[in-house]
């Protein structure tokens, strides 16, 4: 992510480029937690890198889009060690935000050590979709139209599940890339993701 962090930065948001352990030997949820740790450095530290506690933002893409994501919904759900967190908006690409539609996905099971149906109820509390509770940051998502690793689906019944929850979420479809061509030259998505920070983290 440094060359988004850069681009961030380079309009005048303090950014901070955090990383979290990885499966299958650190298993779910570690990786959430060490996100979430970032964020209670970040408000420890705010006097000190000028941190504006009430306009904080998370971007996550891919594995990091579904961290996000799961953060800020284990947080408007209140749930303990999370209910604290409070992203005032929340950028995501080509992540999963559903992963009871995966039964024998061997990617989500080096993440859990669990198939589905060994485990729904642990399936569905790493599902944000399945976790918003109603006081949600303003979500901005993109996702390719044509990636062959996550369907562009899950973008789409996450943004329907935020509506129902009176959420507000804006979505962008990028064409005729795949998943990591998103991530690599999705350009577009990025300025877009800049501009919906640049109106939803405001001081106003």
């Amino acid at each position: 992510m440094h060359f988004y962090s850069e681009q961030l930065a380079g309009q005048g948001f303090v950014v901070v480029n955090c990383s979290y352990r990885l499966a299958p030997e650190h298993l779910f949820p570690s990786a959430v937690e060490d996100v979430r740790d970032a964020y209670n450095w970040m408000i420890q530290n705010s006097r000190r890198f000028q941190i504006d506690q009430t306009n904080i933002g998370a971007l996550g893409y891919s594995a990091g889009a579904h961290i996000v994501t799961l953060l800020s919904s284990w947080a408007s759900v209140g749930k303990n060690g999370f209910h604290h967190i409070k992203f005032k908006m929340v950028a995501g690409g080509g992540g999963v935000y559903d992963f009871m539609v995966y039964p024998l996905s061997p990617y989500i099971k080096r993440f859990t050590s669990f198939y589905r149906d060994q485990n729904p109820e642990l399936y569905l509390d790493a599902s944000p979709l399945h976790r918003l509770g109603e006081d949600l940051p303003h979500f901005f998502l993109f996702h390719a139209e044509k990636d062959e690793l996550v369907e562009h689906d899950q973008m789409v019944r996450f943004a329907r599940e935020v509506k129902l929850k009176g959420g507000s979420i804006e979505t962008h479809t990028v064409s005729k890339l795949s998943h990591i061509f998103t991530f690599l030259f999705g350009l577009h998505a990025l300025q877009k993701t800049i501009l919906a920070f640049k109106k939803h983290l405001s001081n106003k």
